[in-house]
């Protein structure tokens, strides 16, 4: 029995879906915080909002 050089489509959209995944995993920036956000849990705290833990905010 030969092998098809064709690849069912299910095969070849799965393939698809794992590169697309992977490039968005290396590319994707690195989340960080700054002043703005500083400000929001600053305003919460005034508020009376209780947000628990601050690294868990």
């Amino acid at each position: 029995m030969r092998a098809s050089r064709y690849q069912p489509l299910t095969v070849r959209l799965l393939a698809g879906a794992a590169g697309l995944l992977t490039a968005s995993a290396a590319l994707a920036a690195p989340a960080e915080a700054d002043s703005v956000d500083d400000a929001f849990i600053n305003a919460l705290n005034a508020a009376g909002v209780n947000y628990g833990d601050a690294g868990g905010a």
